[in-house]
C-alpha cells in the first residue's frame, strides 16, 4: 500500500517536473519572438512600454520557473530516498513495526 501511494507520488512529482520544463522551453519561445520584436526599429512609446513590460515578466517568470523546476528536482529526491529508506528498515527483522515507524 505504501509503495503504492510513493510510486503514485513519485508520478505526479516526475508529471510537475515535465510541466515545469515545458513551460520553460515554451517561455524561451516566447522570450525569442520577443527579442526580435524588440528590434522593430521605430515603434510608438506605447508599444516600446508594453514589449519592455513583457520582456520584464518573461525575465521574471524564466527565474521562477527555474526555482519551481529545481524545487521540484528536490522534492522527488527527497521522495526517492524516503522510499529507499522504507525499504532499508523492512528488510531489519529485528525491529519491531511501532519502532520501523518511529
Amino acid at each position: 500500500m505504501e509503495n503504492e501511494v510513493i510510486a503514485e507520488q513519485e508520478q505526479e512529482s516526475d508529471k510537475d517536473f515535465d510541466e515545469a520544463i515545458d513551460a520553460s522551453v515554451q517561455f524561451e519561445e516566447v522570450s525569442s519572438v520577443c527579442k526580435k520584436k524588440k528590434n522593430m526599429g521605430h515603434a510608438n512609446p506605447l508599444v516600446k512600454s508594453f514589449n519592455d513590460a513583457v520582456l520584464l515578466f518573461g525575465e521574471r517568470l524564466k527565474e521562477s520557473s527555474a526555482q519551481l523546476s529545481e524545487g521540484i528536482k528536490l522534492d522527488v529526491e527527497l521522495k526517492n530516498k524516503t522510499f529507499m529508506l522504507i525499504l532499508e528498515l523492512e528488510k531489519m527483522e529485528e525491529l519491531t513495526q511501532v519502532e520501523r515507524l518511529l
